[in-house]
């Protein structure tokens, strides 16, 4: 949610929500889902810190909220993980100076990237794909599993080509990514 102004280091809104939980004796895992098309554009009032700290602290009240509810359960958790390779690609298509910047950054560059890629089970048999990247949900009903997005590391947005910002910032090629990305699921399923 913080823009390019922002000079504070941070965890954004869940580093907030997560800090709040820990301060009310919580010990929060906090999962970030396929959020890559997704945005606080149309309910936020600023992009400061001081709108961070609001939503996180929110986000945090309801976590509360939902487990003095009751209706929480316990579960086991397993988990898995696999590294992959993945081919970078670079974005010379890009409109007008930025991509005459890739270009020449391409030729410097590393081609590939190593991708730590997880896999959460909890014990009521749900399960959670951990990637380095900010999905798109698309990703997610590709894949027919939760996505937790930005785990382990950052490597951009993974949407679909598309006429929207997020597919610009996608810096590997969605289809072959979905390819390896189902590949590490069969291995850590163990089928």
């Amino acid at each position: 949610m913080l823009g390019p102004e922002n000079l504070k280091y941070s965890g954004d809104i869940f580093g907030v929500a997560a800090s709040a939980l820990e301060e009310r004796g919580y010990r929060p895992i906090l999962l970030q889902g396929a959020s890559g098309d997704i945005s606080t554009r149309r309910t936020r009032l600023s992009r400061d810190y001081s709108e961070a700290q609001r939503i996180g602290r929110a986000l945090a009240e309801r976590v509360v909220k939902a487990i003095l509810s009751g209706d929480v359960r316990q579960a086991g958790v397993k988990y898995g993980e696999e590294r992959a390779v993945l081919r970078l690609k670079f974005r010379e298509d890009a409109a007008g100076e930025a991509g005459a910047v890739i270009s020449r950054v391409s030729k410097i560059a590393p081609r590939k990237a190593a991708a730590r890629i997880g896999l959460l089970r909890l014990g009521g048999g749900e399960e959670f794909l951990l990637t380095p990247f900010e999905p798109a949900y698309a990703l997610q009903e590709e894949l027919g599993i939760g996505l937790v997005g930005v785990a382990y590391d950052y490597l951009g947005y993974l949407a679909p080509p598309g006429d929207y910002y997020e597919s610009y910032m996608t810096f590997v090629d969605f289809w072959e990514t979905l390819g390896v990305l189902k590949r590490v699921l069969r291995d850590l399923r163990g089928a």
